[in-house]
């Protein structure tokens, strides 16, 4: 990699107060956070008084420096020398008690290009791929330059991408262990670093600490970064933090919200004032005629509309009793239903009453009523808004605060870790925390940052694998689960269409169509003795795609249908169906090309199989239940002493099991868990071996080479490739 792409990104730890015990100076002079050159310093005096020699040493560095538009090897030289040359000037004088006391470092940044040159104790480490360096040498004891060689020997060096340097006092390190400050100095860069040292060291007095971190980076850092952090200087809590950034938001939400409360309120006011006046003087005694007017039409119709009538009955005398009703010849032989009379009722009596509403000399009622409707519509949308706006603002303070939280968490987790407790939740609960932070553009980047070194720490309890980078490449969409055959991965799409890549060429085609007739996939296995890819479906069929042909049959079997299934598997070229419905595995045997008539392979008697997920075979059986447990039949018999073990904690169950694999190819288990975003390995004993993530995707399948030592998972229709 070339210098110019290389990002030097800088942070000073220093203190704004001066303390009676000691005087540290520490800086940088030249450019931005992330200069192509510059020149940094620390100086280190046990006293005060002895501030002439730091002005000094600092008059020199600002006056080399000024007006220079690249700091060069040759200049530097030059700037040692000079000040070499004032030191032994001012040893001269009465203020020479920092003879043999001085200890400094001043570098220089040129590109990628380190230069140093060093005077007593000052300690400078390079943190190059988990190795750690050391910069400076212990002074000895039994050497004794003069003033005016105080920086003669000079150290240079170049600098990687990904390099991080630190150089502090003496006594930052007697308060930090160098391990520790490697796993602060690895965050995403410097200022970053700084702040997280200045958070591990807040419980101690800040007298006698001084730092700067160097971050080599492959592209500038986003945002703005502070590049002096002061450990006297008392840093915003997070709710504090969360309220700078979140008040102006709500003060403008507030402002906004009440002038159109107050806008909307005025008019309507003025509108109901309005509304109310014409509706006492003029609506309210015309209401009530009106009303009056319609209730006595309404009485007038009911009394017409009712009909008489009159029954005709035969005496006590005459044995038929029968009894005969009259009805008007107007009346229909078929009668209304109630509805249909109840309807018929209330148009002909209130639509009158409706129809003098929309009259002209009403119509001005009725605006009144529309706007009064229109203004309670307003108040309340609003209202709702204001709602709304409320929880945004709640949500944007907790995810302001999210990043603070996670870190301090985090620094907690460490420390108990440190003291050794085995638990990791709080790393989870950190993890989780920075996750919500990056939802907050100014510390997606911290928090990235900071979730990788969770993940570092996690992972290396937990035996987990995480693929930050995998190769990926497209298969299609709408896949649920995938094959392998040879090299390449086979899937069937929601249109039953057939589609393979090879992972050699990575190239996806579409290869077959499981036709449209025939039901949805429900199961899929690769049987390698056929050399063909058989799917179950919704429909009841078993069908055969053969890979060197791309052509798919029709299976059939001597019952003449096929039981139904939700996962499928082969073996020795017999087929075998997992049926959760009715709790047991079928077994299909093949003989002189034909397959027998079902037969309950499994022995369900002490073991339930009706949620059942999905069924893997090495000539044993292995079936994943939704518990998350797997039973394991030996030629059909239940083992009931096998079970998986050992996952670690706190995930140490299997969340969401989704898919089982394993072969007589491989010693091991491979399940999903689709909760975790995770592919846990066992051994065929049932023993937690390792696992692996496919960090930012979600998993929807996966299949696994044992002989390549290879594993591919499936998530919104590309494949991603890791190692075993």
């Amino acid at each position: 990699m070339s210098s110019k792409d290389i990002f030097i990104s800088t942070a000073i730890l220093s203190t704004k107060e001066k303390t009676a015990n000691r005087l540290i100076e520490c800086g940088k002079i030249g450019g931005g956070t992330e200069a192509e050159s510059f020149l940094f310093y620390i100086i280190d005096l046990p006293s005060p008084q002895n501030s002439a020699v730091t002005k000094k040493v600092l008059s020199v560095l600002h006056s080399k420096a000024k007006g220079t538009e690249r700091l060069s090897a040759d200049l530097y030289e030059d700037t040692l020398s000079e000040i070499n040359q004032a030191l032994g000037k001012l040893s001269q004088t009465s203020d020479n008690v920092w003879v043999g006391k001085l200890n400094a470092v001043i570098g220089l940044i040129d590109q990628n290009e380190i230069l140093i040159s060093q005077a007593g104790n000052v300690i400078g480490y390079i943190f190059r791929k988990n190795k750690i360096s050391g910069l400076t040498e212990s002074p000895d004891p039994n050497l004794s330059l003069p003033p005016s060689r105080t920086f003669t020997d000079i150290t240079s060096g170049s600098i990687l991408a990904g390099d991080q340097i630190v150089f502090g006092s003496s006594e930052l390190f007697n308060r930090i262990s160098v391990d520790r400050l490697r796993t602060i100095a690895q965050m995403e860069t410097a200022g970053i670093s700084a702040l997280e040292l200045k958070r591990y060291l807040r419980r101690t007095h800040p007298d006698g600490i001084g730092a700067i971190f160097l971050s080599a980076l492959e592209e500038p850092s986003q945002g703005q970064n502070q590049e002096t952090i002061y450990l006297d200087e008392i840093e915003d809590s997070a709710l504090k933090s969360a309220s700078k950034k979140i008040i102006p938001v709500w003060n403008k939400i507030r402002i906004e919200t009440q002038e159109i409360w107050r806008d909307s309120s005025a008019v309507g006011n003025k509108l109901a004032n309005k509304w109310h006046k014409s509706w006492r003087e003029k609506v309210e005694p015309k209401s009530k005629r009106l009303f009056k007017s319609g209730k006595e039409k309404i009485s007038r119709s009911l009394k017409s509309g009712q009909h008489k009538i009159t029954e005709l009955s035969y005496g006590r005398d005459n044995p038929s009793r029968l009894k005969i009703k009259a009805v008007p010849y107007h009346k229909n032989e078929k009668e209304l239903s109630p509805f249909a009379k109840y309807w018929q009722n209330f148009t002909s009596n209130v639509g009158p009453i409706l129809k003098s509403l929309f009259a002209a000399k009403n119509r001005r009622y009725l605006i009144s009523i529309i706007i009064l409707l229109i203004l309670i519509v307003s108040y309340t949308k609003i209202k709702i808004n204001n709602n709304n706006n409320k929880d945004k603002a709640a949500h944007q303070v907790e995810v302001a605060s999210s990043y603070d939280k996670a870190t301090d968490l985090f620094i907690k987790a460490k420390s108990d870790l440190a003291s050794g407790s085995n638990s990791l939740d709080k790393f989870y609960q950190a993890r989780d925390l920075a996750e919500t932070a990056k939802e907050d553009k100014t510390n997606s980047d911290k928090a990235s940052a900071l979730i990788k070194q969770i993940n570092l720490i996690v992972d290396d309890k937990t035996k987990t694998v995480r693929f930050y980078t995998a190769t990926n490449y497209p298969l299609t969409s709408n896949i649920n689960k995938i094959v392998l055959a040879g090299t390449a991965i086979y899937g069937v799409n929601s249109d039953n269409k057939i589609y393979m890549v090879d992972t050699r060429d990575e190239q996806p085609k579409l290869v077959g169509s499981l036709g449209t007739d025939t039901g949805k996939s429900t199961g899929v296995h690769y049987s390698e003795s056929a050399n063909a890819i058989f799917f179950e479906t919704s429909g009841g069929k078993m069908l055969s795609f053969d890979i060197s042909k791309n052509i798919v049959s029709t299976l059939t079997n001597a019952d003449g249908s096929w039981k139904s299934a939700n996962a499928l598997g082969t073996y020795s070229g017999n087929i075998y169906l997992l049926d959760s419905t009715v709790g047991t595995v079928w077994k299909y045997t093949l003989s002189s090309g034909v397959y027998s008539t079902a037969t309950d392979y499994t022995d369900t008697r002490t073991v339930s199989l009706k949620d059942a997920r999905d069924i893997a075979i090495d000539g044993n059986i292995f079936i994943l239940k939704a518990d998350g447990t797997i039973v394991k039949f030996v030629k059909g018999a239940y083992q009931s002493d096998f079970a998986v073990r050992n996952i670690p904690p706190p995930q140490n169950t299997i969340g969401t099991p989704d898919q089982i694999f394993t072969s007589d190819t491989t010693n091991s288990l491979f399940v999903l868990d689709k909760k975790n975003n995770r592919i846990i390995k066992f051994d065929k004993s049932g023993e937690f071996n390792t696992q692996y993530v496919f960090d930012g995707v979600k998993l929807d399948s996966f299949v696994v080479d044992a002989k390549l030592q290879k594993i591919w998972g499936l998530a919104d229709g590309k494949i991603y490739e890791g190692g075993l």
